[in-house]
């Protein structure tokens, strides 16, 4: 034996001694197989029983009571270790055997030879005892009226093997044969001693075989012969001589036996019953080749056993009938026995009876089996298929609360619940498949299969919705981001998508959908705080507005709901671009009007003056003004209405600029005023003193401003512009006279030569323009007051006589 075999035998003892682990019998086909496990030891407990019983009182040798407890023992060793059990009954039934038909010990050798191998070949497959067990119990069978179901007994047995057929066939076959003939030497040496009567105690064993051979050997027919008694006890004395007696060969049978040889029945009936199984295999897979090959077979499979048993019986029959007359034996069939009423017709009817019914039995068991197996693959598929597809429509359903949880304004409601619906119905099957039959296990698996195919429908559907949505919320964050911009707000434009690489992505999808929501929610806290700042400029320079729609905004960007909340916001900046945007645009064009003005008179009149003072301009706090001013002015961009808030800071800004602004050109007119007296001291040149209370009144105008709505500081802030231009104005005049009295030593030669050859200086006179001359002629007269006197009629410098 091979070590492969030794393990399998090893395996088996210990799982028939209940010493191997235990099943995981979760799955439906592992439930059935422990299912057949457990019926083959409850029937193979309950055929070891039929037969040991059967043996025992058929073939008297033991009280009743005894044999139903050696046949429980077997029944339960069987259950327990099928090859044990079956070695037990064996041993059971053997003294009843030799008792009563006197085989002799060699024969019983043989049998216990058979016997162990057998078992060998049952514990490696437990379900491998029908066989021989089976043609014990036909043997067993002849000894009553239902004799004639023994042959379609091993035609069941052999059609009911699906694994080791031969075995199953060979074993049925030896088992019948070597209980059979035994049995029928009982019967054919009682007949025997009929015939001679007591002549037959003086016979020897040659004239018994001569007296046999006078005779037609029954074959096929109830074995019937005069039992010898069973012992009335079993206590020791009667023990000892009933198992002396059971085991004293009988004179007979070896007559029997060679008879049997010379007439050619040995071979020729084991030969038949070994033919009559093989052909009712072949005729029961001939079905199946019908089926193969596309023949309409279908009913007649249903019940093939019911045909292929009545054939394999007339196999058997007919060729038994023909050969009767050539081999010297007869049959219950060929004879009309009234001692036997299954007999001739009867017999033929009975036996066809009995075919049919076993077939029945048979094709009914097959069914039922057939039934429970496919109930179990099908159970079994649906489990498999309910735990793949309830994986399946979880992560499904995860798949679309993240899209829905993620997509504002995705109508997936319907496919979530035809999701959900779906994954209920499958947690029902898997929780309830063991209460349903094979035809609701059916349906149910067809519609697993539906709701597979709708699955998939319904992700494909989610996906496209998604990739559709995706598409429509990049373009609306790219309008909102150009709308944003029209508003004065910068904001990023994203990437348009590819239609064709946004069907591929799926999963990644939401990725991209997570990201465009978060993109949304920090454009919108963006835009929150630019339309906060605006909202809270408007109410602080102009009046109070409602707060609403940007406080409702302010909840949406909690809840994270950046889409909605821009919403809203936008919403708010168009009511507030339509009510404010051209006051906004005026307010800024005043602005930049102010602000160049001032760069104008800055270039133009404040540097020169600077220059004069010896001054280095970027000393100035007018300076840092002037850059600020030049900053604003190259702003960038549409003026919006988000542009309120910088255009209210611009504005402020310019109200201190302005205010910084006089301030200097105060300071710094003083001190041209002051340079200018130094350096002419006495001369009327021109100061304003109203200039200084005008500045002083600017300045004043400019701080009170917190007291005054936006136009009326756009007013002020324009009245100051003027109040410089003013002053501006003034400084040209100071810096002409500051010119003239620095230049004055360069004419004065020329005064004081004309005015001595010709006692009169005209302002034609002097080489510089009629107004420049004229102060020229008046500085003179303010430096030498002794000397001359300025005529303003006549515009005449004179000299005093």
């Amino acid at each position: 034996m091979s070590a492969s075999s030794g393990g399998s035998l090893f395996k088996s003892l210990r799982r028939r001694l209940g010493l191997a682990p235990k099943l995981d019998l979760s799955d439906p086909v592992d439930r059935e197989a422990y299912f057949r496990a457990s019926l083959l030891r409850i029937v193979t407990a309950c055929i070891l029983f039929a037969y040991t019983v059967m043996s025992a009182i058929l073939l008297p040798f033991y009280p009743v009571g005894l044999a139903i407890i050696f046949a429980l023992v077997a029944a339960i060793i069987g259950y327990v270790l099928p090859p044990a059990g079956f070695l037990a009954s064996i041993a059971v039934s053997i003294p009843p055997v030799a008792y009563q038909t006197g085989v002799p010990l060699w024969w019983l050798g043989i049998l216990a030879v058979f016997s162990v191998a057998f078992a060998v070949r049952i514990l490696l497959n437990p379900s491998n005892i029908f066989g021989p067990v089976f043609g014990l119990m036909a043997s067993i069978i002849t000894l009553t009226p239902a004799y004639f179901l023994a042959i379609p007994l091993m035609i069941s047995v052999a059609l009911s093997r699906e694994k080791d057929r031969l075995f199953g066939t060979v074993g049925a076959v030896v088992m019948f044969l070597v209980f059979f003939i035994p049995i029928h030497q009982a019967e054919f040496a009682y007949l025997l001693q009929v015939s001679l009567g007591t002549k037959i105690q003086a016979l020897r064993a040659e004239e018994i075989y001569d007296a046999m051979n006078t005779l037609a050997i029954p074959l096929f027919r109830q074995v019937s012969f005069a039992f010898r008694p069973a012992p009335e006890s079993f206590d020791l004395p009667a023990l000892s001589t009933a198992f002396d007696a059971a085991f004293r060969p009988s004179r007979y049978f070896h007559s029997y036996l060679f008879l049997m040889i010379d007439r050619l029945i040995i071979l020729f009936f084991p030969v038949l019953i070994t033919v009559t199984l093989s052909v009712s295999l072949v005729v029961g897979r001939f079905w199946l080749w019908l089926r193969d090959r596309g023949f309409r077979v279908a009913p007649v499979l249903r019940f093939s056993a019911i045909p292929t048993i009545i054939i394999g019986t007339a196999i058997f029959v007919f060729p038994l009938e023909a050969l009767a007359s050539p081999l010297r034996y007869y049959t219950a069939i060929s004879t009309s026995s009234t001692a036997t009423p299954i007999s001739g017709s009867n017999a033929l009817a009975a036996l066809l009876a009995s075919s049919v019914l076993m077939g029945l039995f048979l094709s009914m068991t097959f069914r039922w089996l057939s039934y429970r197996d496919s109930t179990a693959t099908t159970a079994s598929i649906i489990v498999k298929k309910g735990q793949d597809l309830r994986s399946s429509l979880d992560k499904a359903i995860n798949h679309l609360s993240k899209i829905k949880e993620n997509t504002e304004g995705i109508e997936i409601g319907q496919e979530i619940a035809e999701v959900d619906k779906a994954n209920e119905e499958v947690r029902l099957t898997l929780k309830n498949y063991q209460t349903m039959n094979l035809s609701a296990l059916t349906d149910r698996l067809t519609k697993f299969d539906k709701i597979n195919r709708d699955f998939a429908k319904i992700n494909e559907l989610a996906n496209l919705k998604l990739v559709q949505i995706y598409t429509e919320k990049v373009s609306k964050f790219n309008t909102i981001a150009s709308q944003l911009s029209s508003f004065g707000i910068d904001a990023q434009r994203l990437p348009e998508p590819d239609l064709e690489q946004l069907e591929t992505k799926s999963g990644d999808l939401i990725n991209d959908q997570i990201e465009l929501n978060s993109a949304y929610l920090e454009l919108a806290k963006k835009v929150f705080s630019a339309t906060k700042s605006v909202v809270d400029t408007i109410r602080y320079e102009f009046e109070n507005v409602d707060m609403t729609s940007v406080e409702v905004s302010r909840r949406f960007i909690d809840e994270k709901k950046g889409e909605v909340a821009l919403d809203y916001l936008i919403n708010t900046l168009s009511q507030l671009e339509d009510r404010y945007g051209n006051t906004l645009q005026k307010t800024v064009e005043k602005e930049d009007s102010i602000m160049k003005g001032v760069l104008d008179i800055y270039s133009s009149d404040m540097l020169p003056m600077y220059e004069t003072l010896g001054k280095v301009q970027s000393a100035t706090k007018a300076y840092n003004v002037i850059a600020k001013f030049r900053e604003m002015l190259n702003r960038q961009g549409p003026i919006g209405i988000a542009f309120m808030t910088e255009s209210m800071i611009r504005f402020q800004t310019l109200e201190d600029g302005l205010q910084t602004i006089i301030a200097e050109l105060a300071s710094q007119l003083s001190e041209l005023e002051a340079l200018n007296d130094s350096r002419a001291p006495g001369f009327n040149w021109g100061k304003d003193t109203r200039l200084a209370i005008e500045l002083e009144s600017a300045i004043k105008t400019l701080k009170g401003k917190d007291r005054l709505e936006i136009g009326e500081r756009i007013n002020n802030a324009e009245s100051v512009l003027k109040s410089i231009e003013g002053a501006a104005t003034v400084i040209s005049q100071y810096m002409v006279m500051s010119e003239l009295i620095l230049e004055y030593p360069l004419f004065e030669p020329l005064i004081i030569t004309k005015l001595n050859s010709a006692g009169a200086v005209r302002p034609a006179d002097i080489p510089a323009g009629q107004k420049y001359a004229r102060q020229l002629l008046r500085l003179y007269v303010s430096l030498h007051q002794s000397g001359a006197s300025y005529d303003v009629m006549t515009n005449k410098l004179q000299r005093k006589k």
